[in-house]
């Protein structure tokens, strides 16, 4: 899930190496396309499994059930066993509120093992089967395909964390972890896989409204003898096809900017530090942080404060190569 734009062509000048900063405003198409939407679909099928199929409490959700926006239609097919798979599919009218985003294809998800979704170490599998985005502001889209895996670890549904402290169904804290390879189309035909290593906690500070997200790395890697933990997803980047690692320099945290289950839920934090494996160019990597407003009229970006997280719609893309070249960008959620 990270974000690059620079690297094709750029070679190390042995002769004339020198520092340029550019900065730039364009919202283009990165590596990072496509992250947003796979983090939203997993919390569309967590919202599903917790608020419908889950039952929920009368304290804990909405009487009436609402499929998440861009979901046209929710089907099942019970397979041999008595277990379900679910099938999401999208409609390209929907047009989804300040995301500014039309979605079509499919996504469908099963219990693999476990009695049921809430039962510890119960896994269940997400399938994206040409899952594909288009943004209305930049008219880019991205095709997602590819399988997740997703373990409850404490086990419990999203729910429970927001009762009261003394209610008997009370969880203080609710924790899922992912793996799983997807293949990423870009806008301009090229494919690039993504391997997802996270561990996800949801907990609240006061019902819905308090209730966060915290996303963080889940793995270690090895590279030239050196170990790097928390490892959060490692893949090739669009440009130059080059391999990369990402870390977590601070988790991920997605907070509910609504008083309901629906949200909308916002990015209101986060860094990732991404290495790239270029040859010839040392260090190469780039950070991408969340937490930015973006005005796209005035082509313009400021950090959001914490009072008001929930206007945050931007990530901020910072490229590094070497001594020689530094780059920004902003890529909308």
């Amino acid at each position: 899930m990270i974000a690059l734009s620079v690297f094709t062509g750029c070679k190390k000048d042995q002769t004339d190496p020198k520092s340029e900063y550019v900065s730039t405003n364009n919202l283009t198409q990165n590596d990072y396309a496509g992250a947003a939407e796979v983090d939203e679909v997993v919390s569309n099928v967590n919202d599903i499994i917790s608020n419908l199929i889950g039952g929920g409490q009368a304290d804990a959700r909405i009487a009436e059930y609402k499929l998440p926006c861009g979901v046209v239609k929710l089907d099942s097919v019970t397979e041999a066993g008595g277990k379900k798979t679910y099938k999401l599919k999208y409609g390209e009218q929907s047009t989804c509120g300040y995301e500014y985003k039309k979605k079509s294809g499919e996504v469908s998800f099963k219990l693999e093992s476990g009695t049921h979704f809430n039962t510890a170490d119960a896994r269940f599998i997400i399938n994206f089967t040409d899952y594909t985005v288009q943004s209305a502001a930049t008219g880019q889209h991205v095709i997602i395909n590819g399988t997740l895996a997703i373990t409850n670890l404490t086990g419990g549904y999203i729910w429970q964390v927001i009762l009261p402290s003394d209610h008997t169904l009370f969880k203080n804290t609710l924790t899922h972890s992912v793996r799983g390879k997807l293949m990423v189309t870009f806008a301009n035909g090229a494919v690039r896989e993504r391997n997802y290593f996270q561990r996800r906690n949801w907990k609240s500070t006061s019902g819905w409204a308090g209730l966060k997200l915290t996303i963080s790395g889940d793995s270690t890697i090895t590279r030239e003898a050196t170990t790097y933990t928390g490892i959060y997803e490692t893949g090739k980047t669009l440009d130059g096809n080059f391999e990369y690692f990402s870390t977590l320099e601070e988790d991920f945290i997605w907070s509910n900017c609504g008083t309901t289950w629906a949200g909308p839920f916002v990015l209101a934090k986060g860094k990732a530090k991404v290495n790239v494996d270029i040859p010839g160019v040392s260090p190469a990597y780039f950070d991408v942080q969340g937490g930015f407003k973006y005005n796209i009229s005035e082509m313009t970006a400021t950090p959001v404060s914490e009072d008001a997280h929930c206007e945050a719609n931007a990530y901020k893309i910072t490229i590094e190569l070497g001594s020689y070249h530094k780059a920004e960008h902003y890529q909308l959620y």
